[in-house]
């Protein structure tokens, strides 16, 4: 290992580090290009999939412009979370908030929770909360609109419906207080979805930044399969089902390579300079694209799942997921999240969506104010275990 140089100025330290990292054989510049070079191996082999002469518009479709009048007339929920949490010698202390925004009368809904738990298990025991909440609060509120023979058009969620899933009850058994929390998400997100598919109220998930391998997944899957349920691919499934195709599949998600990226950086190389498309949407359930089933009785066996971009080239691609029951309305519903990603504040990206992800972040001052909060609490109630509790906390070395 090289000896670091010593510099008086910071930013003469950083130019050397950089100098180091391009001029040094096994450096960080290497390693790029080293990346580089994979993944244009990959790019050919995704190529390789769609044979000579094929289409994009087999894979790709149209969807509708946007409509300004939809900001007016189309009510969208949409539900974020947002958690924190600080490492003390014996527990994690943890916060999660759920966010609620309703565009059509603009008003906002909140939900906290504080949680003190063990160090073992704490980030997927947050996790776990943190979206159990999100139903929670989507699902008290879709409640209320009921009631007043309201109800949204499109509710949006930030991130996928199909985590956690059922595998985690294998994990569980030595740990109670993290089996009490899934009990009760797993409450949430039945009731939330019985409620909602049962109303005819669509859901969708809005993934940024996918690092799954989904859509490819099912894609091969589906080649494998029968084609009597694989929607709008179904002819292509059909035409393609010969065994070279399957190979050029099966041996790209095989690769070392492809492995190291996910399969968003090909996509958007197939979407090229299109505006406004998505990829023709495939079954995600746990036949095809995904290992386990979800928790949610209503989406077993029961999600699709399609990329999309709603603009130009230069606005973020998303992975979305749906009940498949109503795939029959994706050209409507596409529209509506078309509409409200072209006329956001971030371009692209669905306006109400983009308020819940902002106001349900915890930021510098929510956290100081909480911490304070709960020390001066705590400490009324139980001095000595509050100081136990909020000791100093460890500074691992690494």
């Amino acid at each position: 290992m090289t000896d670091r140089k010593i510099f008086e100025l910071e930013f003469q330290s950083f130019m050397d580090s950089v100098n180091e990292g391009i001029q040094d054989k096994e450096g960080d510049f290497k390693k790029f290009l080293n990346i580089n070079k994979s993944y244009r191996e990959i790019a050919a082999k995704i190529k390789g999939i769609l044979p000579s002469g094929f289409s994009k518009d087999s894979i790709l479709t149209k969807v509708s412009d946007p409509v300004l009048k939809d900001l007016k007339k189309k009510s969208i929920m949409a539900i974020d979370g947002g958690q924190y949490q600080e490492e003390y010698k014996t527990a994690v202390i943890s916060f999660s908030s759920a966010y609620l925004y309703k565009n059509e009368r603009f008003f906002e809904r909140y939900m906290n929770r504080f949680n003190v738990t063990t160090l073992d298990y704490n980030t997927l025991t947050i996790s776990v909360i943190r979206q159990s909440m999100e139903y929670e609060i989507a699902l008290k509120v879709l409640q209320q609109e009921l009631e007043k023979d309201e109800k949204p058009d499109l509710v949006l969620f930030d991130g996928t419906f199909t985590f956690p899933d059922e595998a985690l009850e294998r994990y569980i058994q030595t740990k109670p207080e993290f089996k009490r929390y899934l009990v009760e998400f797993k409450k949430n997100v039945n009731a939330y979805f019985n409620l909602s598919i049962g109303n005819n109220i669509p859901s969708v998930a809005i993934i940024k930044d996918s690092k799954s391998n989904k859509f490819l997944t099912s894609f091969k899957t589906c080649l494998d399969t029968d084609y009597t349920n694989n929607f709008e691919l179904a002819d292509y499934f059909q035409d393609m089902s010969n065994l070279k195709s399957k190979n050029t599949i099966k041996s790209l998600l095989k690769d070392k390579n492809f492995l190291r990226f996910s399969e968003l950086t090909f996509i958007d190389s197939l979407f090229d300079k299109y505006t406004n498309i998505r990829t023709k949407y495939v079954p995600i359930e746990k036949k095809y694209g995904i290992a386990n089933d979800v928790f949610s009785e209503k989406l077993k066996e029961n999600i699709i799942g399609f990329y999309a971009r709603y603009g130009d080239e230069n606005t973020p691609i998303f992975f979305i997921e749906m009940p498949a029951q109503f795939k029959n309305d994706i050209d409507k519903l596409t529209r509506i999240l078309s509409s409200f990603s072209t006329y956001s504040i971030i371009e692209g990206y669905p306006q109400p969506l983009y308020i819940a992800h902002k106001k349900a972040k915890m930021n510098h001052g929510k956290i100081f104010s909480r911490i304070n909060y709960l020390k001066y609490k705590l400490s009324d109630i139980d001095p000595e275990g509050a100081k136990i509790l909020l000791r100093r906390k460890f500074h691992r070395r690494i």
